[in-house]
């Protein structure tokens, strides 16, 4: 819903030849309806830094209710880089690490 919201209410896309180019990632669900087909990872990369790019094997298009394990492992792996290769907490009140 806040994706459709603010697609609306902010402009939509990025201006065309624009990238971003933070890190982003694609979690595909198996059966998600795509009338024209799952997209090509290339089509991404042409707007994004595609850091992560993961076919998941159930799930439609609300994940989060339908597999919640399967996208809840896919985020962490996705950040897991970003958080480095400790295994403890980082934030305020985190251990020194």
């Amino acid at each position: 819903m806040r994706r459709c919201y603010e697609h609306r209410s902010c402009g939509g896309s990025l201006p065309p030849a624009t990238r971003a180019e933070v890190p982003a990632g694609f979690a595909i669900s198996a059966n998600e309806f795509m009338p024209a087909g799952r997209p090509p990872r290339e089509l991404a990369e042409r707007t994004y830094q595609v850091s992560r790019w993961a076919e998941l094997p159930r799930g439609g298009h609300f994940p989060a209710p339908g597999e919640p394990g399967l996208l809840t492992a896919e985020i962490r792996a996705f950040f897991r880089p970003v958080r480095g290769s400790g295994t403890g907490r980082r934030g305020p009140g985190a251990p020194p690490g």
